[in-house]
């Protein structure tokens, strides 16, 4: 890639203006290295042609990682767009894409649905009917990517980015954009409910009642 005079500038701004100790530099631009790897994997040649759904591949290709290990990469990753912007490169500021990954201090879990409470809900919904397919993809995709209940009855269908595997939305609380990766487990259940669940319309809304005219769900 074209960015080594960038990555360079990346280790000065860390030392000089954010006065980060040694290792934690070491740290930060190792994380960085890799997600310039993972961009060259895309063929992306130069920071320039960074785009929100790099980002959000980036954060989903991590999905192996430990929770702990995500949500450091993630941090660590999430200024170095500030800093492109702050150089030229970018821009646009595109920090916001990645998604703040918590991780409390008490648990591995990633999430404050208790796993085995989690697992028993889900067992329990019908997935052979219409509704329970429709249940079983808003309960996943508020459980598995914390989507706010107010964003799922808004979701459209043009927000499920299937080509780069990614859900992209306007937040109806705070507006602001946010990506997020759009797993197989979640993918899958979409695609269940819009193929074998989802009532025949044209609205753009994903969730539907099931009664006619099929107004939204929620």
């Amino acid at each position: 890639m074209k960015n080594a005079n960038s990555l360079y500038h990346g280790h000065r701004y860390c030392r000089d203006r954010r006065h980060l100790r040694p290792s934690s530099i070491r740290v930060r631009m190792r994380e960085i290295v890799i997600f310039a790897d993972f961009l060259g994997s895309r063929n992306i040649t130069s920071f320039d042609q960074i785009q929100p759904a790099d980002l959000c591949a980036f954060v989903t290709s991590q999905h192996r990682q430990a929770a702990k290990s995500v949500s450091r990469i993630v941090s660590d990753v999430r200024g170095f767009p500030q800093f492109l912007l702050l150089r030229g490169i970018l821009q646009r500021d595109l920090s916001h894409v990645l998604p703040a990954v918590h991780v409390p201090r008490d648990s591995s879990v990633p999430s404050v649905w208790d796993p085995e409470l989690l697992v028993r809900l889900l067992e329990v919904v019908d997935r052979t009917s219409p509704k329970g397919k429709r249940d079983y993809a808003i309960l996943l995709l508020a459980c598995r990517l914390g989507l706010r209940v107010s964003d799922i009855r808004t979701l459209s269908i043009d927000d499920l980015k299937w080509d780069t595997a990614t859900i992209e939305v306007k937040q109806s609380k705070t507006l602001a954009p946010l990506c997020l990766p759009l797993t197989e487990e979640v993918g899958e259940a979409l695609i269940d409910y819009l193929r074998s669940g989802r009532p025949q319309s044209d609205r753009r809304e994903v969730f539907l009642t099931l009664n006619a005219p099929f107004p939204t769900f929620l």
